[in-house]
Formats: structure tokens, sequence, C-alpha cells
């Protein structure tokens, strides 16, 4: 009977460590960190875009403007001008997120504190090329960052723009390997 005892305590633990040794090897290989936001924290229903900067921080356009998500623990609302839907958004080669927006376009610009906040590229356009409804997609192109509307093309580079109208409208719009 010991013995039987002494086998049973061994088919135990090698059964236990069968079944851990997996584990193991998964949570040393490494396992992403998912966590779910709630709109409750938000209070936003959709999320239109996504983009993430050369730091690893997350992006995410929502109604009346973004979320940052720093880590797992940090995350902070930041409100477009207007409150309108952040539709797109694009990271240039320095690292700046460009918004696009419901009649705005912009960019994350840090405050003294090092916080981004969002400045608005309107001032910077004609009077007569503010009127578009909204920005579809953003792009970092070699002509500058490319927000694109129903009514045109918006080129901004060196802080200035280029503006490239259409006698009827862009719906979609798809730039691959420096050709659109």
């Amino acid at each position: 009977m010991k013995k039987f005892r002494t086998i049973a305590r061994i088919a135990s633990a090698a059964l236990l460590l069968f079944l851990l040794l997996p584990a193991k090897r998964i949570y040393s290989q490494g396992v992403p960190i998912i966590k779910n936001y709630s709109k409750i924290l938000y209070d936003h229903d959709i999320g239109w875009s996504i983009t993430q900067d050369k730091r690893g921080v997350m992006f995410m356009g929502m109604q009346t403007g973004l979320i940052e998500f720093a880590n797992s623990h940090d995350s902070r609302f930041i409100k477009s001008p207007n409150s309108s839907v952040v539709r797109s958004m694009a990271v240039d080669k320095n690292g700046i997120v460009y918004v696009g927006a419901q009649k705005e376009i912009g960019y994350l610009k840090p405050d003294k504190n090092g916080l981004l906040q969002y400045e608005s590229l309107l001032p910077k356009l004609e009077k007569s090329d503010r009127n578009f409804t909204e920005v579809c997609k953003v792009y970092d192109t070699k002509e500058g960052i490319c927000f694109q509307t129903f009514e045109g093309l918006y080129f901004y580079k060196e802080g200035k723009f280029k503006v490239i109208k259409t006698s009827s409208s862009f719906h979609f719009s798809f730039y691959i390997n420096d050709v659109f």
C-alpha cells in the first residue's frame, strides 16, 4: 500500500509539472497585455481611426476627439476644437500625429508640460480652402502630409498648404509605395 501511495504521489507531481510547464513556456515567450476599455470610461461608442506613434503610444479617433493610450494604466482624452469626429490620423517620419476630422485639420503638439494638445492647422489655410466637410484619410507622403477630403487633397509641408480641388468628389483614396 505504501508503494502505491508513493507511485500515486510521483504520478500526481509529474502530472502537475506536465500541466504547468507549457504555461511557463508561454509566459517566458511573452503574452501581450490586452486591456479592454469600457465606453463608460470615455462615454464614446465608436472608434473611427487608430494609429501608433514612434514611442509606441496608441491614439484612437472618437466622436468628439481622440484618446491617447500611453500604457495600460495611463490614458487621456484630447478634445478636437469643434468637438467633431476624428475620422483619420497619420504619423509622419518625425513622430508627429496628424489628425483629420469634420471641418478640421490639425496635429498633436506638446505643451510646456510635455502633454500633447490638439493644434489646428485651419489658420494656415486660405479662407476659400476651409470649406470642406470632413477629412477621410491622412497620409504621410513625399509631397507632405496629405489630408484627403471629399472636396480635395490638402498637402501640408514646411508650414504651407498646397490644395488640389476636384470638380466632382474624392470618395476613396489609397497611398501605397509612394503612389496614390
